[in-house]
């Protein structure tokens, strides 16, 4: 997923052939404006991203069906990214978004 959002585009789609959980190995930032993750692609249980907090930085994006976990793999490691203190998913600067989330 990282790959496909740090790919230059002038619009992109990530869709999903498998289902299961993404573990985060450092925050993940969507910078790019006109992304669409389609997270209804999965099959199964769906997408989930854990451990590492994920910030919304762009313009014109949709994230469908994409579940957003901090867990506690990261807690208690003081003021770093992921160490307690962060949101799963945040976008204090995003405009023009849409962000539907479904439970299975």
């Amino acid at each position: 997923m990282r790959y496909a959002l740090s790919q230059p585009a002038a619009a992109r789609t990530v869709v999903f052939r498998v289902s299961g959980t993404i573990h985060l190995t450092s925050p993940l930032s969507i910078e790019q404006s006109n992304t669409t993750i389609a997270g209804q692609t999965a099959p199964g249980a769906g997408i989930c991203l854990a451990d590492y907090p994920v910030s919304l930085k762009a313009s014109n994006v949709i994230v469908r069906f994409v579940r957003f976990r901090m867990g506690d793999k990261n807690q208690n490691q003081g003021m770093v990214p992921g160490g307690g203190g962060d949101d799963a998913f945040g976008g204090a600067f995003a405009r023009s978004t849409s962000l539907s989330t479904i439970a299975r």
